[in-house]
């Protein structure tokens, strides 16, 4: 049973990667995080929203017209270029790669 296991589990971590081509570039959704509390400088922002999709260590934060890739994993943080990132309702479109 264990081994039917480790055999599924390693299944569905070589999957992904065999399947996803540069080609086939598929955008993410982002989805907005409902509850947040952003601060920069001590304030608010007046403009700013966080997302997150279904891969856990990784944000979207809007400051202003910015958006920044945050790796909570790693604790780095990437700028991201805002016209690769499209509005879709409450929620954004934007891929990695």
């Amino acid at each position: 049973m264990s081994l039917l296991l480790a055999i599924f589990s390693s299944a569905i971590c070589v999957c992904p990667l065999q399947t996803s081509s540069p080609s086939a570039e598929k955008k993410l959704v982002w989805r907005s995080v409902t509850f947040a509390i952003v601060k920069f400088n001590d304030e608010a922002p007046k403009s700013w929203n966080i997302y997150h999709t279904e891969k856990k260590g990784l944000l979207l934060v809007q400051l202003w017209k910015r958006y920044l890739l945050v790796d909570t994993k790693e604790q780095e943080a990437y700028e991201i270029d805002p016209q690769t990132v499209k509005p879709r309702g409450k929620d954004v479109e934007w891929s990695p790669a």
